[in-house]
């Protein structure tokens, strides 16, 4: 992984896709038409795997993937998740996806 810094824009989207999944509701107008496929096909299982984590309690930058995806950790009051996130360039998320947290 690179160390470049975070794209403009990444921790805050990040955000509100975490908490939106969460909710059971996800904005798929942020996202592209790959990632709102995805996230719909697989939105129970998101859902059920971040409710259970429980709401953000912060969020670390940890550089940026080998394909240009700007990568976090995200501590979560019951554990942590692992996130690959990146914004095109009016903000749209183009993708993004999560591991087991640290």
């Amino acid at each position: 992984m690179s160390s470049r810094s975070a794209n403009p824009g990444t921790v805050a989207a990040l955000r509100r896709l975490i908490e939106s999944v969460a909710s059971g509701r996800p904005n798929y107008g942020e996202m592209s038409a790959d990632l709102a496929e995805a996230t719909h096909k697989q939105l129970p299982r998101l859902q059920s795997g971040l409710s259970e984590l429980g709401p953000i309690t912060s969020m670390e930058f940890l550089g940026v993937g080998a394909q240009g995806q700007d990568v976090y950790s995200v501590w979560h009051q019951g554990g942590a998740s692992h996130w690959h996130i990146t914004l095109g360039n009016d903000g749209t998320i183009i993708s993004a996806f999560v591991t087991p947290g640290p």
